[in-house]
Parts: structure tokens; sequence; C-alpha cells
């Protein structure tokens, strides 16, 4: 991102996936529970802390995200930007080590 690498748990890396199979549509919530918990163990708190999370990690400014951004009450979506291109996420690598 930005010329940095980001490392990335394996549930992080599975939301930003998730994502971005799906770049510049809303992915509902339990869509993304789903696909990073299965059908177990996950829950809308631990989604809301994932993303938190891995805007930390690679948005400029997490309290103002401009690659994930939360449709209230829905999901969330990666954002196309301005361009309408989709996001450049080279740099990004998971971490098979380690878990979320």
């Amino acid at each position: 991102m930005n010329g940095r690498r980001v490392q990335l748990t394996r549930k992080e890396y599975a939301l930003i996936e998730g994502l971005a199979t799906h770049v510049g549509l809303v992915v509902t919530h339990q869509q993304l529970i789903r696909e990073i918990w299965g059908n177990h163990a996950g829950n809308i708190q631990y989604l809301r802390i994932l993303v938190r999370k891995l805007r930390q990690k690679i948005e400029i400014d997490a309290t103002r995200p401009l690659l994930i951004v939360s449709e209230s009450g829905v999901g969330y979506r990666l954002d196309q930007g301005d361009a309408g291109a989709t996001p450049d996420l080279r740099g990004i690598s998971s971490d098979t080590s380690c878990s979320a």
C-alpha cells in the first residue's frame, strides 16, 4: 500500500479479500462473518473490531476511512475512489503463522 508492505493476520486478509471480491459493492455483515468465521463463532462485534484493526493498518487516517467504507446497518464496501479505479492492494500479505 503506497509503497509499503502491510502484514495482515489471516482474518484481516480474509476480510480484505471478501471486500475486494465485490469492490464498490456493499457486502453485508452476515456475508462477511460467514466468509471469515464460517458457520460458527463470528458475530458483528468481532467483525467491527476486525475492520477497525484493518483500517489502522491500511487507511491513511483510520478515523476517516476512504478505502473500507461503512454502510450503516448493512455492511462494508471497499471503495473504488474518485476515479472509479480498483484500489491498489499490492504490498498486502497474510501472516499465515498468526490469526485474529
